[in-house]
């Protein structure tokens, strides 16, 4: 290529779109990869911190989504309750017309129960208290900040519970915290 082809200005400005994409790491995970998943009777409950320590890891889509629940629901949770920290739960049924209870669903962290201060609805019909088959119910929980997603912690509905996920997932999140910064 002669030298003057690279003083071009269309080079320039394909350098200068390409070179910062180039740099910029993205992370690659899966919404399931960095949240603890537990089934209780006809309900699948997904349990997803919306703090930046662990988004940052998920994939461009997944990131994007959770960090827009995190800055259209944290902010009024926050202003209104205090300080804590956030957590999309997302419940699922195959049944039909499955109850659920939203205030049953407490989160153990340093040997703690924790449960939520407060709980904004992302769907319509989450205040029904029922998920129809086939459909999702969602809602942005904020927990006390002792419940630390750095940290082990699971998670509890009724007499059903998660152990040690969240330990056998922490590598994978590190590991792609690692490999971004």
């Amino acid at each position: 290529m002669a030298p003057t082809a690279l003083l071009s200005p269309w080079f320039l400005v394909a350098a200068l779109l390409v070179l910062p994409a180039l740099g910029e790491a993205q992370g690659t995970l899966r919404q399931e990869e960095i949240s603890l998943t537990l089934r209780t009777g006809s309900l699948l409950i997904r349990v997803t911190p919306l703090t930046p320590w662990v988004v940052e890891t998920a994939a461009p889509d997944t990131r994007n989504r959770l960090e827009a629940m995190e800055r259209e629901y944290g902010p009024e949770l926050v202003d209104r309750w205090g300080a804590g920290t956030l957590f999309l739960v997302t419940l699922f049924s195959n049944a039909p017309d499955a109850p659920f209870e939203a205030h049953d669903l407490t989160l153990e962290s340093r040997g703690f129960i924790q449960r939520s201060v407060a709980i904004s609805p992302v769907t319509p019909g989450w205040s029904s208290g029922r998920v129809g088959q086939q459909e999702t119910a969602m809602a942005v929980y904020l927990f006390p900040e002792a419940v630390d997603p750095t940290e082990l912690w699971d998670v509890r509905y009724g007499s059903a519970g998660t152990r040690g996920e969240w330990a056998r997932m922490l590598p994978r999140i590190q590991a792609e915290r690692n490999r971004l910064f």
